[in-house]
């Protein structure tokens, strides 16, 4: 008898020393980090506009070389959640079209008739729609994306109007008096804009 009873303490004592084990596991096992300061994200990112010229509207695309995202949500299981209220910089000075004299004629007759760099914020990701706000010209306007995954990427895609959205008349006028000839005398306001963002 007095063995069963050695043998029943035995069971529970090793069963409450794994419960233990676990518990201290769970425990270790690192949480996101929430702040109300923002944190450079590890995410990835490339963003790529497209802006138009000529009647027949074609396109050109570029980037910037050097864009900065800021998180207040390190850690979060998905892109959605860390990217969710998420800030951003753009440096105007480093836009980059593939072409160094379309570069130029950009910064100098473009960028320069504008007030500030560009940055902005992301809102809630919800329902594959998240409202992006985007200051540009020291104007700042709330412009409706949408958003979908694509494997593990997530790709974001909005419109904007640089003079409507932006009161950027003066730089609009000033690249499109720069480019008449080569664009036969029509330049678009309107610029596509994708961003896709990965781990």
């Amino acid at each position: 008898m007095k063995k069963v009873v050695l043998s029943l303490a035995s069971s529970a004592l090793l069963l409450t020393a794994c419960q233990k084990k676990e518990e201290a596991k769970v425990q270790e096992e690192p949480a996101p980090v929430e702040s109300t300061t923002p944190a450079v994200s590890s995410i990835q990112h490339q963003l790529q506009w497209t802006a138009y010229k000529l009647p027949e509207k074609a396109g050109v695309k570029g980037t910037f070389s050097k864009i900065d995202l800021y998180t207040k949500h390190l850690g979060e299981a998905s892109l959605e959640a860390e990217l969710n209220h998420a800030d951003f910089n753009i440096s105007s000075a480093t836009v980059s079209s593939g072409d160094p004299t379309r570069d130029t004629k950009l910064k100098d007759f473009f960028f320069a008739k504008m007030l500030g760099d560009i940055k902005g914020s992301f809102g809630e990701f919800k329902d594959e729609k998240v409202p992006v706000t985007i200051t540009m010209n020291e104007v700042t306007k709330e412009v409706p994306f949408t958003y979908r995954k694509n494997g593990d990427t997530l790709v974001i895609q909005g419109k904007i109007d640089i003079v409507k959205d932006f009161s950027a008349n003066t730089a609009f006028q000033s690249i499109a008096e720069a480019c008449k000839d080569l664009h036969q005398n029509k330049t678009w306001p309107d610029v596509d804009i994708e961003a896709k963002f990965y781990q």
